[in-house]
């Protein structure tokens, strides 16, 4: 079970910051979203794609300052671009394979408590790689003091998931979007340290 208290936090320094902004507005301006997603401006599409950049970069910091190997799955900045926020990590067998760092923004529930308990990995059926993070960032709406955008001080590394792990659940309808989405409440995944004994 994972609970507050193994979520790990990692703040980006300036040059990584201006790497993912980067790649994020080359990314947003450049995509087709996927048939199931409202249509969004580039604003919001800007937004999303900046989060998953920095969610991929705080797993690729947080890993190699664990002595773990870890890149990124493929060139941002390429004409053919990887479609998703993967990375390749090594396992204790020396083994070679994806991780898919999967990023999301909670507005109403805002403390990684409450996250774990409610929210599930964003991954559909077909994007399950051999390892599945989740990165989340949530605001704070009611409190003070409030944080209305996405902010690397309220985003932390969550849980994950073995590919194994995933195919033993049910996937059933995600509310207010036409995707799957896996039973398994994020506190029922596995804790992200026990991640790094997998891997080398």
């Amino acid at each position: 079970m994972v609970t507050e208290n193994d979520i790990v936090y990692v703040e980006l320094n300036k040059e990584e910051f201006r790497e993912a902004a980067e790649v994020a507005l080359i990314i947003a301006t450049s995509i087709s979203d996927r048939p199931d997603l409202h249509p969004r401006d580039l604003l919001e599409r800007f937004i999303d794609c900046l989060m998953g950049e920095v969610a991929e970069r705080m797993v690729l910091r947080w890993l190699r300052q664990n002595g773990k190997y870890a890149k990124p799955a493929a060139d941002k900045k390429a004409a053919e671009r990887d479609p998703g926020h993967d990375i390749l990590v090594k396992l204790v067998n020396n083994k070679i394979v994806r991780a898919s760092i999967k990023s999301s923004l909670s507005a109403l529930k805002d403390n990684p408590g409450q996250i774990l308990s409610t929210f599930t990995l964003a991954v559909t059926p077909e994007e399950i790689r051999k390892i599945n993070i989740q990165v989340y960032f949530w605001l704070s709406l009611k409190r003070s003091p409030r944080v209305t955008v996405p902010s690397m001080k309220q985003a932390a590394i969550v849980a994950w998931a073995f590919d194994d792990d995933l195919r033993k659940t049910n996937f059933k309808g995600y509310r207010g979007e036409e995707r799957l989405a896996p039973e398994l409440k994020l506190k029922d995944l596995r804790p992200p340290s026990e991640l790094l004994d997998w891997l080398v």
